[in-house]
């Protein structure tokens, strides 16, 4: 039996190695007090084989690591695209994109020469290559008869097959299962339909600003099968590059749409009502630890009316103020930090029109529930803040 012992140390000593147990790394084996080292030999399962600590582990290359030594070991050691494990020779293939460095294996990093993305999103709508493990070479991606099944379009449909993906998310190598195709935009407004085995399950708005029209466009998606890290539900992202005709201009609008989760598959309730009360990143809009740049449109789904909410995220933090919402959780002001810290719980002030508490919620334009339920702290060094499409940012 195992169990960890809180309290003084006292004179004790571990008796395994000797050494004296400091307060608060005791352990009990077999009835004696070891110490934390000799707990980590005797149960290295348990701990970071990096830095030691005892934390949620996540397995890279047979080895367990805490969240943060994983995340620091991936981004180093494996392709951003393709997501296999980077030669040796391939570790200085850089690239910069808004300002931070990503690393490709040499079949992904010869396609983003080519294309030279200057965006993020441009980066991540590119169609990743495929290596052959035992000897590292590049090879061309032929798509299987399943995979082709699994993803088609149809006008501005997007139709998928949820079991067939199945097939690809249960693959022993783990990597996500991604599919890249164009969507041709027919309407000012575009609506996107997501049909999963038959049966509608999505329709996300691209929301345009006034005097905006999509028509013409193109839609670069890109999406994306993953397995929620706790559930082990299949959880569908999806993201675009609307693009204008090259004849008209050159302009391009970034869309993230919020994550989708199989009608069909275990555990998706769970999965779903996790996600409802969840922030950004929980919904697939954001990535966790990556800038999202302002200009990018977010589409939610709101969990009353089903029908989409397109905003913009926004860091408070960088004007040292903290995101208050009107009573109708339509507009956004920008509270001084210090005057939300000293203000009371009932506080409310009447701005541009508007009433502004601290009570209020981000809510959905077309029914009026609160899209995100939880509020951020007004003390909190990070304060992110949304605001609907065309809605500015209110000032104090």
């Amino acid at each position: 039996m195992f169990r960890f012992l809180k309290g003084g140390a006292g004179g004790a000593v571990c008796a395994k190695c000797g050494g004296k147990l400091q307060r608060g790394e005791i352990f009990l084996v077999d009835g004696k007090q070891i110490c934390a080292a000799c707990y980590r030999q005797r149960k290295p399962g348990r701990f970071c084989a990096a830095c030691g600590r005892q934390d949620t582990m996540y397995l890279w290359d047979g080895k367990q690591y805490c969240n943060s030594c994983y995340t620091a070991r991936i981004q180093r050691e494996q392709c951003f695209l393709c997501k296999n494990r980077l030669l040796p020779r391939e570790e200085n293939n850089t690239w910069m994109v808004e300002g931070a460095v990503y690393r490709f294996c040499d079949s992904c990093m010869r396609q983003v020469r080519e294309q030279r993305p200057v965006t993020l999103t441009h980066l991540t709508v590119l169609q990743p290559e495929r290596r052959r493990p035992s000897d590292g070479k590049a090879e061309g991606r032929p798509m299987a008869e399943e995979e082709k099944r699994a993803v088609e379009v149809e006008g501005s449909r997007i139709r998928m097959w949820s079991t067939r993906m199945n097939l690809w998310l249960n693959r022993p190598d783990g990597r996500p299962a991604v599919w890249s195709f164009p969507v041709e935009l027919t309407a000012r407004e575009p609506v996107i339909t997501l049909e999963d085995d038959g049966i509608v399950r999505r329709r996300y708005t691209l929301g345009v600003l006034p005097g905006e029209d999509l028509t013409g466009w193109r839609l670069r998606c890109r999406l994306t099968a993953v397995r929620q890290e706790v559930t082990g539900a299949p959880v569908i992202l999806l993201e675009g590059l609307a693009e204008e005709p090259k004849e008209r201009g050159k302009r391009s609008i970034p869309y993230r749409f919020e994550a989708y989760v199989p009608e069909t598959a275990k555990q998706a309730e769970t999965t779903r009502a996790a996600m409802e009360s969840a922030p950004p990143e929980g919904r697939g809009l954001r990535r966790k630890g990556e800038d999202t740049p302002e200009n990018t449109r977010l589409v939610g789904i709101c969990p009353g009316c089903r029908g989409s909410v397109t905003f913009q995220w926004l860091d408070f933090s960088m004007v040292d103020a903290v995101p208050v919402y009107s009573t109708d959780g339509l507009e956004v002001l920008a509270l001084p930090a210090e005057l939300a810290a000293a203000a009371p719980g009932d506080w409310s002030a009447e701005r541009a029109g508007h009433t502004f508490t601290l009570r209020s919620r981000f809510a959905c334009p077309g029914c009026g529930r609160p899209y995100f339920p939880q509020q951020f702290a007004p003390g909190e060094t990070f304060r992110p803040g949304f605001r609907h499409l065309g809605h500015r940012v209110i000032r104090w």
